[in-house]
């Protein structure tokens, strides 16, 4: 297990969810739209993507393209999600189908560029709080407690 990168502090909320598809990329997108609407410098990110569609040899996070488009980012997709897995599992499990291991050097690189260019990140996460992320050894909630933010959690309305 690699060891964690420094981070720079900076403020921001961390968005997970309950299960894949409740809708924590609206929720982050459309907080950060409504963050730059009261005059809140936010930029949304997500530093982790499975799932992503290829088009032109280049793997497109879907995510982050939808938070670009409702928030009116200018940031490079590659910016708003540095790492980026074309199958669809859970990004430890599709990292090691295909031989690598996530860096989180990119993900502390990738937030220091976006904190010297806005206030407030809006981090999106992947999957819920106990996706693998790297083996098994580090989790969405590994990265929650790394990042040291806040979290937000969306969940499906209903009993239970």
């Amino acid at each position: 297990m690699q060891s964690l990168p420094q981070l720079p502090l900076f403020r921001g909320i961390f968005i997970t969810g309950t299960d894949t598809d409740v809708g924590k990329t609206w929720v982050a997108a459309g907080l950060t739209a409504a963050l730059k609407e009261q005059d809140v410098n936010a930029v949304y990110f997500k530093p982790i993507q499975s799932g992503c569609p290829s088009e032109e040899g280049r793997l497109i996070p879907t995510d982050a393209r939808l938070a670009k488009d409702v928030a009116g980012l200018t940031e490079p997709l590659e910016v708003l999600t540095p790492l980026t897995l074309q199958l669809s599992l859970a990004p430890g499990v599709a990292a090691a189908q295909v031989g690598v291991e996530l860096d989180l050097g990119r993900i502390a690189a990738g937030i220091r560029d976006l904190v010297a260019h806005y206030e407030f990140l809006v981090v999106e996460g992947a999957g819920g709080l106990y996706v693998p992320l790297i083996g098994t050894h580090f989790l969405v909630l590994d990265l929650i407690r790394w990042l040291g933010l806040p979290l937000a959690v969306v969940a499906k309305s209903g009993l239970g």
